[in-house]
C-alpha cells in the first residue's frame, strides 16, 4: 500500500472538540443515542478512544442497559477490558467529554458534521491507498469496493409524515388517471393491461425451462422498451454481446438470425434491410455488459454507474442462477446463496427506483408437469417471495404438444403465464413466435380474457394507449 498518505489536519479532516461534545451529550442526555444512531457509527470518530466510547454506548443500547457516565465507565473497563483512554484513566476521560457539552439542541447537526469529516478522510485513504504497487485492475477493483462500501453508509432517518405520503399518492393518481400503462411497456398489450407495465422498485422474474426462449423474450422486451424511449441496461451472464446484438438485430430488421450471425445475406435488397435494421438498433438507448463471474456487489456497482449518469430506466439480467457467490457466502448452500441474491436485487430495485427484470431457470420437477408452477422456481422459494411479478414462458411445442385445440401447429405460439401479479390475477396470455428470427410478438389484441377488476380490454387496436 502507498505510504505517502497526507497527514490529517485538525479542524479540516477531524474535530476533536465536536467529537467530545457529541459523546458527552450521549453520556448525559437520556435517549440521545437514539437521535444519532442512524447518522454515526464508531468508524466516524477520528480518535481511537472516542471509537471505544461510542462502541460501548452502542453495545449497551443493544443490550437495553442504562446509559450514563458511570455505567459506561464500568462497561468499558469490565466488558471491553480497557483501562486507559488516550493516556487518561477511563473515568477522567469520560468526565472531560462531558465538560465539552453546551447543550443537545444541535446534536444531530454536529453528528452529521462528524460523519462528513469521516467521509472526507475515507476518500483520501481510498485515493492514496489504491496507488500502491501491483496490478492496476486489482487496485481499481479495491478502490471500487471501498467506494461502494462508503456509499452504502446512509442516514437512516427515513420517517415521513402521513400527510407527505397522501400528497405523493394524490400526485401519483393524477399522473396515472385514465392510463392503462403506468410503467415501462413489455411490448405485449395484454400483459401491460393487467400489470400496468414494469414499474420502479419492482423485481420481475421471468422463468422457463431450458431452451424455451427466455433470452429471446428478454430481447423483445428490451427492444420494445428502448423504442419507446426508455434507457435500458442489460447484464448478460450467459450470452456474449456479439450474439445478443445479432439476435436483437434480427428483431429490428425482421430477418432470420442465422443469416445475420453467419452473414448468409446475398441479395442486395435484403442486405439493405438488414443494415437499416442494425442502424435502428445502434441508435437505441441500450447499454450492455457480458462479463462473467459477476456477484451482486458487481451488479450494484455496474448499475450505479448508469444510474448516476441518468442512463438507465430499467435493468435486465440474464440470468439469476449464473450470478456468482459473494466471497463471504461460501459457507451457504446454493439455495441460501440464491435467496441472498434475489433479496439483494429487490433491495437494489427499491433503492434505485427502477424495475429489475431477471431471468431464472425452473427446476427439474417442472419437466414432469405440462405447465410451470411457482414451486418450480429453481433453488429458492425466496425468489417467489421477493418478486413483485413472476412470469412463466411456456411453449407446448417444447413439451411434445404439437397441435393446439384448433389443430394448428404449436411451433409458432407461446404462453405468458402471469403466475404472480399485484392484483392476484394469474392469466395465460397467448403470444406469437417466429423461430427463425427468435422473435416473440404480440398477437391480435382482441381477446375473451377479462381482468377481474373493472377495466375492460380495448375493443380496437387503436384504442390502446401504448
Amino acid at each position: 500500500m502507498h505510504t505517502n498518505i497526507p497527514d490529517f489536519t485538525e479542524f479540516i479532516h477531524y474535530d476533536k472538540t465536536m467529537e467530545s461534545a457529541v459523546l458527552g451529550t450521549l453520556l448525559l442526555e437520556k435517549f440521545s443515542y437514539e437521535r444519532v444512531m442512524g447518522i454515526l457509527n464508531e468508524e466516524c470518530f477520528y480518535l481511537d478512544a472516542n471509537k471505544i466510547v461510542f462502541r460501548a454506548i452502542k453495545k449497551m443500547w443493544d443490550s437495553q442497559l442504562q446509559i450514563d457516565i458511570l455505567t459506561v465507565c464500568q462497561y468499558i473497563v469490565r466488558n471491553l477490558g480497557v483501562e486507559n483512554l488516550n493516556g487518561d484513566n477511563v473515568p477522567f476521560y469520560l468526565t472531560r467529554l462531558t465538560n465539552m457539552v453546551v447543550g443537545s439542541t444541535h446534536l444531530e447537526y454536529h453528528s452529521f458534521l462528524i460523519r462528513q469529516l469521516y467521509a472526507e478522510r475515507e476518500m483520501i485513504r481510498i485515493k492514496y491507498g489504491s496507488m500502491g504497487d501491483g496490478d492496476v485492475i486489482v487496485r481499481s477493483k479495491r478502490m471500487q469496493d471501498e467506494l461502494l462500501k462508503l456509499s452504502q453508509f446512509k442516514i437512516t432517518n427515513d420517517w415521513e409524515d402521513m400527510v407527505d405520503g397522501v400528497m405523493e399518492l394524490h400526485k401519483h393518481m393524477d399522473n396515472v388517471k385514465g392510463k392503462y400503462l403506468i410503467g415501462i411497456p413489455t411490448g405485449f398489450s395484454k400483459v401491460d393491461l393487467i400489470t400496468g407495465g414494469f414499474c420502479g422498485s419492482q423485481l420481475i422474474v421471468i422463468a422457463a425451462r431450458p431452451s424455451v426462449g427466455k433470452s429471446a423474450l428478454l430481447n423483445a422486451m428490451v427492444i420494445n422498451a428502448a423504442q419507446k424511449g426508455h434507457k435500458v441496461g442489460i447484464i448478460s451472464l450467459e450470452m456474449p454481446t456479439l450474439q445478443m446484438t445479432a439476435r436483437m438485430g434480427a428483431l429490428t430488421s425482421e430477418t432470420e438470425f442465422y443469416k445475420i450471425f453467419r452473414n448468409k445475406i446475398y441479395d442486395e435488397t435484403e442486405r439493405d434491410v438488414v443494415y437499416h435494421g442494425l442502424e435502428k438498433l445502434a441508435n437505441l438507448p441500450i447499454k450492455i455488459t457480458d462479463k462473467t463471474g459477476v456477484s451482486i456487489s458487481d451488479i450494484r456497482a455496474k448499475a450505479s454507474q448508469l444510474i448516476h449518469r441518468n442512463e438507465m430506466d430499467i435493468l435486465f439480467i440474464d440470468y439469476l442462477q449464473l450470478i456468482d457467490s459473494e466471497a463471504g457466502n461460501r459457507n451457504y448452500n446454493r439455495e441460501q446463496e440464491v435467496a441472498k441474491m434475489s433479496r439483494g436485487l429487490k433491495i437494489m430495485a427499491m433503492e434505485y427506483n427502477i424495475p429489475i427484470v431477471i431471468l431464472a431457470q425452473l427446476n427439474r420437477e417442472a419437466a414432469k408437469e405440462k405447465k410451470p408452477q411457482l414451486h418450480h422456481l429453481r433453488e429458492s422459494g425466496a425468489i417467489e417471495q421477493d418478486a413483485d411479478m413472476v412470469i412463466f414462458l411456456h411453449r407446448d411445442w417444447k413439451v411434445g404438444i404439437t397441435q393446439n385445440e384448433q389443430g394448428q401447429s404449436t411451433e409458432y405460439e407461446a404462453d405468458l403465464i402471469l403466475a404472480k401479479t399485484r392484483n392476484g390475477d394469474t392469466p395465460e396470455i397467448k403470444i406469437g413466435f417466429i423461430p427463425s428470427q427468435m422473435k416473440f410478438y404480440d398477437l391480435d389484441n382482441n381477446s375473451n380474457y377479462q381482468p377481474t377488476y373493472n377495466s375492460p380490454l380495448p375493443k380496437e387496436k387503436d384504442d390502446l394507449p401504448f
